[in-house]
């Protein structure tokens, strides 16, 4: 298994549930994702920032007022596969793979 040098992920008792499983652990030092890990520059970054920014207009909106109850399904219909294409953007010129 290899992950990042998150604080959780090197917890004694973490190592030891993973060694129970059989599994070898390896850490990606710090500052290396870019290189180790090149989908999570590529794709979650982008995906992350898509995301927040979505739900600060969300909440700008009026969004921080509904409850779970106040969302119907037929506003989840906005949220489907169908409407993806619109929000992403193949120009991936503005990611540095050096991040």
């Amino acid at each position: 298994m290899v992950y990042n040098s998150f604080r959780g992920h090197l917890e004694k008792s973490v190592k030891e549930k993973f060694h129970d499983y059989g599994f070898d652990l390896a850490v990606i030092p710090e500052g290396l994702t870019s290189l180790c890990q090149p989908l999570d520059v590529a794709i979650n970054k982008p995906f992350k920032a898509n995301l927040c920014e979505e739900w600060h207009w969300w909440m700008v909106a009026g969004g921080a007022g509904q409850t779970a109850k106040d969302i119907s399904d037929d506003n989840l219909e906005d949220a489907s596969d169908d409407n993806l294409e619109d929000d992403i953007s193949c120009d991936d010129s503005d990611i540095d793979i050096n991040e």
